[in-house]
């Protein structure tokens, strides 16, 4: 299985571009997203097969390939709403720490993932794409958005 998750991977990255790309259908409304953060650049939403509860994908509004093609101002609007999530995730779930990753091959679509994290194996690339635990339900995903919500500056 886990030979063969590059594949999956590969296969999957090239079809989510354009169109078909499921954060920009988030951003949309097209998709439901129990979103925790949101600016005029950047849109949070809580990860619907969560490493960790309260892990969260923070993503630009306007579709990007991949974290190195953002503009400067988004690039710095993503980055600083992954700290602000960070710092949230902290204070409301209290997990030893807060890692930060940057992958770039399951979706076409920039994004970071903010994940709480219990144990050092939480934040492995293989944990990123194989491991991952049951897919909350739509109520716990709610219930978790409700308590890492935070305000845009204004």
């Amino acid at each position: 299985m886990i030979a063969s998750t590059p594949y999956i991977c590969y296969n999957y990255f090239m079809s989510n571009n354009g169109d078909n790309c499921i954060f920009c259908k988030i951003i949309k409304g097209d998709i439901l997203a129990h979103t925790v953060y949101e600016d005029d650049l950047v849109r949070a939403f809580l990860d619907i097969k969560p490493i960790r509860s309260g892990h969260t994908l923070v993503i630009p509004k306007q579709h990007y390939p991949d974290i190195f093609t953002l503009p400067e101002e988004t690039y710095h609007a993503v980055m600083t709403a992954a700290k602000r999530l960070a710092e949230r995730i902290t204070s409301t779930l209290k997990p030893q720490r807060v890692g930060m990753m940057v992958v770039g091959i399951d979706v076409s679509h920039a994004h970071v993932h903010v994940v709480p994290i219990k144990e050092p194996g939480d934040i492995t690339s293989t944990r990123l794409l194989s491991e991952r635990g049951d897919a909350p339900t739509t109520d716990q995903l709610a219930a978790m958005a409700m308590r890492l919500r935070i305000e845009a500056h204004t």
